[in-house]
């Protein structure tokens, strides 16, 4: 008998797009569990804690995939299992070793970046006008450097891999950076 697979997730969360597009990617039928990540049940908490035991400085975030006994925490980590566990559906991972080494550069290197710029802009209007020129210019930076990277037209060519799943709810979401700090996409 197969085991459960249950994807804890708050929709409006990034990291957990990326798990949930890595299981439907794999074809793996999963339950999903909704959770408020500002407002969290005891339930949520519960499972949790099996990720990372009882740390009180670990808040909770999501996503959370529970599989049979196994709970794990962290978005990269969470697809990296769903891979590594399932052969069905897309392979995610390229065969050739060289494109394995260009996309895990991707996904350590260039993926960060847009996300530490893109949040940025979370507390744009909190900034002075030099402290906002300079969270422009890094995104310009990080995006200049997407663009120079992939060989389209998928991250690192011809296949969709895991390195377009861990950039992908960032790039969505790069038009409400307009309403945040009248940033557009150069």
């Amino acid at each position: 008998m197969s085991k459960a697979i249950t994807l804890v997730y708050d929709p409006i969360c990034p990291f957990a797009q990326r798990a949930w597009i890595t299981l439907l990617e794999k074809q793996v039928p999963f339950e999903k569990m909704k959770v408020d990540i500002y407002n969290k049940s005891e339930e949520f908490k519960k499972v949790y804690s099996k990720a990372y035991g009882r740390n009180p400085d670990n808040v909770g975030m999501v996503p959370v995939l529970v599989y049979g006994d196994l709970t794990i925490a962290e978005s990269d980590l969470i697809s990296e299992f769903i891979i590594d566990e399932f052969k069905t559906g897309s392979e995610l991972i390229p065969r050739d070793n060289f494109d394995k080494v260009r996309m895990r550069r991707f996904i350590n290197s260039v993926v960060p970046k847009l996300i530490s710029n893109f949040y940025g802009f979370f507390q744009f209007n909190k900034k002075n006008e030099e402290e906002q020129k300079k969270i422009k210019e890094n995104l310009d930076a990080a995006l200049r450097e997407i663009d120079k990277e992939i060989e389209g037209p998928y991250a690192i060519g011809k296949e969709f891999t895991l390195a377009d799943i861990m950039i992908y709810p960032w790039l969505e979401r790069t038009p409400i950076l307009k309403h945040l700090g009248g940033y557009e996409i150069p």
